[in-house]
């Protein structure tokens, strides 16, 4: 009977240990550190980071477990053994690349962060990954410098801190941004007039575009003096930079989506320079503003002055090839 007791506890013991590893995530994150500052970093440096939280009542030895931004988990980084994850506490890992750790002894891994979004994932000794962002290999957002990216500490969800709390209770003023846009068709040289829509998954948002190159948000996320809001199909018929970017109240602004259009069509351009969809100049494309004046000619061949030239230059021996 004892035995049995014996075993059931050392299963329950196992089973907690296991629960309490799984539990190690990635709390928070900034991949654009300019003027943050990290409990215990060297003075003036300012590496990413990354922030690890261990909710479970002991303290876990991290040593085999293993950061990545490769979706594959190749070159992973891996924690030396006695890195410490403290009870209830936090673990800062730099993510500076230099895979080395600093005259303070943080530790530093062999990957720097991508501002435009990558992979980031936690994973266990047993390759397993407990903790991702940009899960099934795709990519987190967009980052903005300062700002840092992680999990809301009341709601769970994936949401932007202006307020970062490297080593730190995560903020409850964390805000979630407006989903990426999704452009259709997207950027590129087409020969035909072109419908473009644009859409987001975040159900509240509305949608700000400009076709002159200007940007459709303030500084403050609002909408530009040149933005228009979407509200169907934009038809473009000339060369056209579209710019566009989405709110919604309590979200952050989406991050913006620039996309060029080369229209032209030189199969069936017109003796004017257009075509039957009354496109652009199919060589010169149009986009220089009226008045700009003309393109000068070009001379490629050799200067006459040269090649029917008798004289002879000065040293010359008399002997003609």
């Amino acid at each position: 009977m004892n035995a049995a007791r014996t075993f059931i506890a050392l299963i329950l013991a196992i089973a907690g240990s296991l629960a309490s590893e799984a539990s190690i995530i990635i709390s928070e994150f900034m991949a654009g550190n300019n003027t943050t500052v990290v409990p215990n970093s060297v003075p003036g440096r300012f590496d990413d980071w990354i922030e690890l939280y261990n909710p479970g009542p002991s303290e876990q030895d991290m040593g085999g477990w293993r950061l990545t931004n490769d979706p594959d988990g190749s070159d992973a980084w891996i924690f030396p053994a006695g890195t410490i994850a403290p009870a209830n506490g936090y673990l800062i890992i730099f993510a500076s690349g230099n895979d080395n750790p600093d005259s303070k002894n943080n530790l530093h891994a062999n990957f720097k962060l991508a501002k435009s979004g990558e992979y980031l994932a936690l994973m266990a000794p047993d390759e397993s990954i407990t903790s991702a962002f940009g899960p099934a290999g795709s990519s987190y957002p967009n980052q903005s410098d300062d700002v840092s990216y992680g999990i809301h500490p009341v709601t769970d969800n994936v949401v932007f801190f202006e307020n970062p709390t490297p080593g730190a209770k995560n903020n409850e003023d964390g805000i979630a941004r407006v989903a990426p846009l999704e452009v259709s068709p997207t950027r590129g040289l087409y020969q035909s007039a072109q419908q473009i829509t644009l859409s987001t998954t975040t159900p509240s948002a509305t949608i700000y575009y400009t076709t002159d190159g200007s940007s459709p948000l303030t500084n403050n996320g609002s909408p530009s003096a040149y933005a228009t809001a979407y509200t169907s199909p934009i038809r473009i018929s000339k060369t056209t930079v579209i710019r566009s970017a989405a709110t919604a109240n309590n979200f952050a602004p989406s991050s913006w989506e620039a996309h060029t259009y080369l229209l032209l069509d030189i199969d069936n351009a017109n003796a004017n320079g257009t075509d039957s969809n009354g496109l652009n100049d199919p060589i010169l494309q149009q986009t220089r503003p009226a008045g700009y004046g003309t393109f000068p000619s070009g001379d490629y061949n050799m200067d006459q002055r040269l090649t029917r030239s008798t004289a002879q230059s000065p040293g010359h021996n008399g002997l003609t090839v």
